[in-house]
């Protein structure tokens, strides 16, 4: 049961308790959702649809990273955020003028030298990252939320593209066998190579070989995927069904609007532009204008570029079904001939993988299509490279 969320989150607590990192809470209070919703997050079913939530109540990053934003919140209440990004850059002030008293001529001068500079380096950009205050560890914090929750649905879209592909594998393999039996007997009576018997038996370890390689990814994307949502790596809750993609929503796409939505949403550009309006130091101000108007550039491109792999998709799509619109009429005529006896049971049985082949293959292009509209929308919602 998935009841086992809390215990499992509590447990992680006590466990980095003693590691000295210790989560305030383990999820939301008990009044943040219904009881309806709270048991079916705590059931021992994985949803599609659930998976934003679950990640938010039970991820272990991100209630570490939920623990950390409440413990500086309530930290040192005496000194603005400005005061204490002061307080850094006069530090790293300090150490570059240690820089221009050392003698050049030192043989430890170079080494010195880089040395102090790290530290002054990494003392600036302690300044920049306070004078955001916990405006912008709250950002960090959920563009890692969000982008942990965009994996997770990448793992489930992964889980079940590997199981098609391994029923697609595991038929394929039966029609192999058969063919391998075939050019066994015809190699039998001098109408086979044994050339042509070990390329027959050199396909279908071939295909033994997908078949364990698919099995590993399948195991992989599960257990990644439970760790992701909650459950320990080993659980096995019931994986549902993806959703069916809306080509509804495709087609209504304004682009131009999701791209000034996406740079609105941008969290690299929202800390940005916090600290832009944080400084006093005419530098870093300089340096952050700049910035901030690549990060807008960036990701408008970034979302045009997530948009034409979308359309893509959806053409790739529509073009799998088309080809098996195809296929299918290839198999009605196969039928025929097997039943006038112009064809063998053997050539049927390659033109029903061949029909089952083109099946899978609009199912996994739908599953592409999928994915792509969830970078899409991710990309709208924050996620959109901005560097």
């Amino acid at each position: 049961m998935k009841g086992l969320h809390r215990m499992a989150a509590l447990g992680l607590a006590a466990a980095m308790a003693v590691a000295g990192t210790v989560p305030a809470f383990a999820g939301s209070p008990e009044f943040a959702y219904t009881e309806e919703k709270w048991a079916s997050l705590r059931d021992n079913i994985l949803e599609y649809n659930e998976i934003p939530d679950l990640v938010h109540e039970y991820n272990p990053t991100v209630l570490n990273n939920q623990s950390t934003y409440e413990q500086n919140r309530q930290g040192d209440g005496s000194r603005s955020s400005g005061d204490i990004a002061a307080s850094y850059r006069q530090n790293a002030e300090n150490i570059y003028d240690q820089i221009a008293a050392l003698d050049p001529d030192s043989p430890t001068y170079d080494s010195m030298a880089i040395s102090l500079e790290q530290q002054a380096k990494a003392l600036e950009a302690q300044a920049s990252s306070a004078e955001t205050g916990n405006f912008g560890l709250q950002q960090q914090n959920q563009q890692a939320e969000a982008t942990i929750v965009a994996s997770a649905k990448t793992l489930m879209i992964s889980y079940h593209q590997n199981l098609l592909n391994l029923a697609l594998y595991q038929k394929n393999l039966e029609l192999l066998k058969e063919q391998y039996s075939a050019v066994e007997r015809k190699a039998a009576i001098g109408m086979a190579t044994q050339m042509e018997v070990l390329t027959a038996k050199s396909n279908i370890e071939t295909m033994e070989m997908n078949i364990l390689n698919t099995e590993k990814g399948i195991r992989s994307a599960k257990q990644s995927l439970c760790l992701a949502t909650g459950w320990a790596y080993n659980a096995n809750p019931e994986i549902r069904e993806l959703p069916a993609v809306d080509l509804n929503e495709i087609a209504a796409i304004d682009l131009d609007a999701d791209k000034e939505k996406a740079v609105t949403n941008n969290y690299t550009l929202s800390i940005n532009r916090a600290q832009y309006s944080a400084t006093t130091v005419p530098e870093t101000k300089e340096n952050l204008e700049e910035t901030i108007a690549n990060n807008e550039a960036q990701i408008r491109s970034s979302v045009t570029s997530n948009y034409q792999a979308l359309i893509q998709a959806r053409s790739d799509y529509e073009q799998a079904q088309a080809e098996l619109i195809l296929e299918q009429k290839k198999m009605d005529t196969a039928a025929l001939k097997l039943s006038i006896g112009e064809m063998s049971q053997l050539e049927y049985k390659a033109q029903e993988y061949a029909l089952e082949n083109s099946r899978t293959a609009v199912e996994l292009k739908e599953m592409a299509l999928l994915q792509a509209l969830e970078t899409y929308r991710d990309g709208v919602n924050g996620l959109a490279s901005a560097s």
